[in-house]
């Protein structure tokens, strides 16, 4: 992801993120290309990444869960929602939990120009699409929509695994889904 676009849709995730479940904290990540967001509960660390794509205006998340309370970065492997933890920790992309265990959608912060791969004509094409402020608003528009996906998904799973663990989640995450944000 561009630099411009890295720096604009990381302001409004985490802002997103804090006004919504402020029980996650963010945390430095061990690459550029990540955010790290943390709750941290006795037994059990629970944790949103956010990952940008390195070629394209784009990014998933994966969400997760950890008894050994390791950072995303050392669980070996991305899985499916329906499998069973390995060692005590589960890792998955969000839209695998949303939209079905197959799905691997990426959000598009700006579509891909016709032609891609880039070119220099479609980097120009492209600078041309997001003057006048079209970044700045699609990035807060898809960073809105995508902690609200978190809101409605993962807080639900991230309840029923510290059921699971017989701790209580942090009064901080929210009880409802969807909300007019």
């Amino acid at each position: 992801m561009r630099r411009s676009a890295a720096t604009k849709l990381r302001a409004v995730f985490r802002s997103a993120m804090h006004e919504r479940i402020p029980a996650f904290e963010h945390e430095p990540a061990t690459h550029a290309s990540l955010d790290l967001y943390v709750c941290d509960l006795s037994a059990v660390r629970f944790y949103v990444l956010l990952q940008l794509h390195e070629m394209r205006d784009a990014f998933t998340i994966e969400i997760g869960w950890s008894e050994q309370r390791r950072a995303p970065a050392r669980i070996a492997f991305l899985m499916l929602p329906s499998d069973e933890p390995v060692n005590g920790e589960q890792c998955f992309r969000l839209r695998r939990l949303s939209r079905g265990e197959h799905d691997d959608e990426w959000w598009e912060l700006v579509p891909p120009p016709s032609g891609w791969p880039f070119s220099e004509e479609n980097l120009v094409d492209l600078e041309a699409r997001l003057e006048g402020g079209e970044l700045e608003e699609r990035a807060r528009h898809i960073a809105v929509e995508a902690v609200a996906e978190i809101v409605e998904y993962a807080v639900p799973y991230f309840r029923r695994i510290a059921a699971d663990h017989e701790i209580s989640p942090p009064l901080a995450w929210p009880l409802q889904a969807r909300s007019d944000y």
